[in-house]
């Protein structure tokens, strides 16, 4: 005698005690998740198979506080746009390729900075999933004027394009932007005019009283990967590669009109910066530059004494610079006009383990973290507990 349980198949128990365990499954297995429907009061925007910019520019303009503006697909894009207003979001649909992608070829975009987007004065507003392809053109993506607590999330930014004056400075500039974030950013190919000559940054922030600046990726750029200017800034988890023409990986510079604060620049990595340094500080007047657990690999060229950080400008101060690995650097540093800086309990996998104090460097303290050359008009100097100058 045998008995039969039906389950998804069959499970017999036959007469001697054994069993026999057999299971169906419909053709292609589980049938997908269908994708979650957008909020209904979000907009859609999708490809008209034209120039897609003034239907942008109405959606955007229509758009009520704390709608979303949904893009579906890659709109054409043929002249800049410009978006102004307060609580709203512009985002595009994780479910397709979706974006704006420039068809001025030949020329740049007739908004300020030739911007493909001009976010004028937006106040708690957000750029987020979008792919902004410049196509080759020497267009801005997206020039971010004024405003305060906006954010850049999740955006895919490329190819801008070089004519020989570009009109664009990077592939995403802001100016005078208060509390602005960029998170979790990739921007890569900028353009530039060769090796020395000018080019388009990655990221290049400026005269924000402060900004956060994290988990973004920059690579492939003509100029400096991730600029900051302002009065304080948290600048960590970010990734820049392959500064190619001209300038360095990352670059720091405090503007006015707010007092110098405070700069975390926290595990970040840089890499491949053939005609500059890792990190440039320029003119740093600030409260403190923690410089901590970053990587850095192949700054500067060989014959020069850029190495995974420069400082130069006005007086730079309380750089607090511990526990980053180098790897095949041409130096840990250079100091010009420096005050009051300590390196500790930093790794040189290769490469010269020197920190350079090129010209005005005082009150300097190294703790295993290398030797140091001393140049002119250098003062207050200490490695491992001896004094040097």
């Amino acid at each position: 005698m045998s008995t039969t349980v039906k389950l998804a198949g069959t499970y017999t128990v036959n007469d001697d005690g054994s069993f026999t365990l057999t299971l169906h499954g419909g053709a292609g297995g589980i049938p997908p998740i269908p994708p979650i429907p957008p909020p209904a009061d979000m907009v859609i925007l999708r490809p008209s198979g034209g120039d897609d910019h003034q239907a942008l520019q109405d959606a955007w303009n229509a758009l009520g506080s704390d709608q979303t503006l949904l893009v579906s697909g890659m709109l054409q894009i043929s002249d800049s746009v410009s978006l102004q207003g307060s609580n709203k979001t512009v985002a595009g649909d994780p479910r397709v390729q979706s974006g704006l992608r420039s068809t001025c070829a030949g020329r740049p975009m007739s908004g300020p900075y030739c911007a493909m987007l001009h976010l004028q004065g937006l106040q708690h507003c957000t750029l987020r999933g979008l792919e902004l392809d410049a196509a080759g053109t020497p267009s801005g993506l997206a020039w971010i004027e004024g405003g305060a607590d906006n954010l850049v999330q999740g955006c895919y930014l490329h190819d801008v394009g070089w004519y020989g004056a570009n009109p664009s400075p990077a592939a995403l500039l802001s100016d005078g932007s208060e509390n602005l974030i960029v998170r979790n950013n990739r921007v890569l190919n900028t353009g530039t005019g060769g090796p020395g000559a000018d080019g388009t940054r990655g990221i290049w922030l400026r005269g924000a009283a402060y900004a956060t600046v994290e988990g973004n990726h920059v690579s492939d750029t003509g100029h400096t990967c991730i600029v900051v200017e302002g009065a304080a800034a948290m600048i960590q988890r970010n990734s820049a590669k392959n500064c190619l023409a001209n300038g360095t990986l990352f670059k720091l510079v405090y503007r006015g009109p707010q007092p110098a604060g405070e700069v975390h620049f926290l595990n970040n990595a840089g890499d491949n910066s053939p005609q500059g340094a890792g990190l440039m500080i320029e003119s740093g007047p600030f409260s403190l530059v923690e410089i901590a657990g970053c990587v850095w690999k192949n700054n500067g060229a060989p014959g020069n004494t850029f190495g995974s950080l420069y400082v130069n400008g006005d007086w730079t101060t309380n750089i607090h610079y511990h526990d980053n690995t180098l790897e095949n650097c041409q130096s840990i540093g250079a100091l010009r006009y420096a005050d009051h800086c300590l390196f500790e309990n930093n790794s040189v996998a290769s490469g010269p383990a020197t920190l350079n104090l090129e010209e005005s460097a005082k009150n300097i303290k190294l703790s295993n973290s290398g030797d140091v050359s001393i140049g002119a008009n250098c003062s207050n100097v200490w490695v491992d507990g001896a004094q040097r100058a």
